[in-house]
């Protein structure tokens, strides 16, 4: 009776089983375009994680069942049939186990070191009291945009309780300005801006040092801020003695050797050889052009102003007569993609260092072309932070305009139409990072980190409209020690962590580049599963195209980390999917009925019996 029922009619219907497939088509759909937008983190919080997206899963399962039911006792004839809605039911529910059970995780590790824990997706904010060894992790509920409301309490007893009022998935971290809460604590900030009728650039100096200027190089002005203690080191700083300015140095060359790499000031390399890498290599820049044009197939150099660094240079091994240990390169600052090897070896092959340039430090992209005079733009703080002066000076240390300045006043500073106002003062400052809402993502990055609030008291809306900072801002990875009922708590925030039944150790890792470039063409691990549990030890090598499996487990090379006096890190990809096989016996079987149905049609089987008689 329950087959003829008008319900399970409806369930088995065509017509439920065409809106259920129109309905994960337009959900499907709409899930690229968010993740697009958003991240891959956001749609799996907005779509894939939900309970109404299991229902639309399951609404077509349970079509694609009764459609099967309402037939039975089957013929024959729709084995094909029976087998391809069989596979479907069982692709769909290996696909609710790894959605349930299934882990997607990564493992950064060391070399010559060993790792059992993985980073999940889940954020979680850990509590920790070690007076008692206790530890306790909230999961704090995510969102696809910024939400400033209630999100999590954790309560200490009696009237002790921290709340998490604010929560920001995408963030980028910005320094901010706010009048110390002390008197006579903190560094004297400035805030301001430098522009012309082709740019305008925002920028903060402050003078920390009591006695020496903070420097920032702007390209055309380098910009000085520095505190006063005396009358008299006002009247040096208004009538100072001219001189020619101290241009910025020639930045540096950088040695990549098998995925290590050192530094090497040009200035020193133009002096002579400089040896690197434990003494295996020397180089030596043989002619540095701050401003490269090629003419006649060769470079030249237009003028002193560092807008396109390169440089000649020779690289040889260390006591060796060998001509073959001799090379030739030439490298560009802004275009690190060129191959920078062309001479000076007869065989193919190269001594495997890759090279790049690094032109002088902070001079901001869109500065480039503006112009070749310098000069250098002065501020300084009188005594007690009464008042705040300027001073503006050309190339050749003349001063083109000097006096007192205003919060808001425009100034020109007597070169290249330049002018630049102070937009805030604060004589003694203290510098807070705060996080900056990233409301869509930027091409195809997906990294940034998420952020929360926590406060002692809770914040009214009117406050976290305003921005009103009762509590502390916490970075995903930060954590915060609190006082909280007369005991230490540690607060972090945090992707969960699981820790495995087994070890992986990282023995090397290896790293191939493009001949000529730094540019990674591959890279691999060699490492040891070690098994307490079983005491196996079993070596494995991870790559790109080669994953390891191990007890469930599967690891990836995903990328890696490699800082100069540190030894690299192998960031690896885990997965464990305890619904994959059956998803693959439900992809097969599905396949399976789809041919058995095209083949046991009535229809074709008679279309092709009269063909064949046809040509008898």
């Amino acid at each position: 009776m329950m087959l003829k029922s008008q319900t399970f009619k409806f369930f088995s219907s065509l017509k439920l089983a065409v809106i259920s497939i129109l309905l994960l088509a337009v959900v499907l759909t709409g899930a690229t375009v968010l993740e697009s937008l958003y991240g891959t983190r956001a749609v799996h919080v907005l779509v894939y994680g939900t309970p109404w997206f299991a229902g639309v899963l399951f609404l077509l399962g349970l079509n694609v069942l009764c459609a099967a039911l309402v037939r039975f006792p089957w013929k024959k004839s729709q084995t094909g049939f029976v087998l391809t809605h069989l596979g479907i039911i069982i692709l769909l529910i290996g696909s609710v186990i790894t959605q349930r059970f299934g882990v997607d995780a990564t493992m950064p590790v060391t070399e010559a070191s060993q790792e059992n824990e993985i980073t999940l997706n889940d954020l979680v904010l850990s509590v920790v009291d070690e007076s008692k060894n206790f530890k306790q992790e909230y999961p704090v509920r995510e969102s696809y945009q910024e939400k400033n409301s209630e999100i999590l309490s954790i309560d200490f007893g009696g009237d002790k309780r921290l709340w998490v009022d604010s929560f920001i998935p995408r963030a980028v971290a910005e320094r901010r300005l706010n009048p110390s809460p002390l008197v006579g604590f903190g560094a004297s900030a400035l805030s301001f801006e430098l522009f012309n009728s082709r740019f305008r650039l925002s920028e903060t100096i402050f003078a920390q040092h009591p006695t020496k200027s903070t420097e920032i190089n702007l390209g055309p002005a380098l910009v000085t801020f520095q505190t006063l203690s005396s009358e008299k080191e006002v009247s040096d700083f208004l009538n100072p003695k001219e001189k020619s300015l101290k241009l910025p140095g020639l930045g540096v060359l950088i040695a990549n050797v098998q995925g290590k790499e050192y530094r090497i000031g040009i200035s020193e390399a133009q002096r002579g050889f400089i040896t690197f890498a434990g003494g295996q290599y020397e180089v030596m820049i043989d002619e540095y052009f701050p401003y490269a044009v090629v003419e006649n197939n060769r470079l030249i150099n237009r003028s002193n102003e560092p807008v396109n660094p390169a440089a000649h240079l020779t690289l040889r091994k260390v006591n060796s007569s060998d001509p073959d240990s001799l090379e030739k390169h030439t490298i560009f600052a802004n275009f690190p993609e060129f191959a920078t090897l062309h001479g000076g070896r007869s065989k193919k092959t190269t001594l495997g260092v890759a090279f790049r340039m690094e032109g002088p430090k902070n001079k901001p992209q869109e500065l480039a072309f503006v112009g070749k005079q310098r000069g250098q733009l002065a501020f300084a703080q009188a005594v007690n932070g009464t008042n705040l002066y300027y001073r503006s000076q050309g190339k050749d240390g003349s001063v083109k305009a000097k006096g007192e300045i205003k919060v808001g006043q425009a100034t020109s500073t007597g070169w290249m139409d330049l002018q630049f106002t102070i937009r805030e003062w604060l004589p003694n400052a203290v510098e807070q990072t705060l996080p900056r809402a990233i409301k869509y993502i930027s091409g195809s990055g997906d990294n940034y980190l998420s952020a929360i609030h926590l406060s002692e008291s809770k914040r009214s809306p009117a406050d976290v409209q305003e921005n009103k900072i009762s509590g502390w801002w916490l970075f995903e990875g930060q954590g915060k020690l609190l006082n909280i009922a007369d005991k230490e708590i540690f607060i972090q925030f945090s992707k969960r962590k699981l820790d495995l039944p087994f070890y992986i150790y990282l023995e090397k890792f290896k790293i191939g580049t493009d001949p000529g470039t730094t540019k990674a063409a591959s890279y691999q691990s060699d490492v040891i599963v070690k098994d307490p549990a079983t005491g196996v030890e079993k070596k494995a090598n991870i790559s790109m195209n080669e994953p390891l499996k191990y007890g469930g487990y599967t690891f990836y090379q995903a990328s890696y980390s490699i800082e100069e006096g540190r030894p690299p890190v192998s960031v690896f990809s885990v997965n464990f999917d305890p619904g994959r096989q059956i998803k693959y016996w439900g992809s097969l079987m599905m396949c399976l009925g789809i041919v058995v149905m095209f083949y046991m049609n009535p229809q074709y089987l008679a279309l092709i019996f009269k063909r064949k008689e046809q040509t008898r």
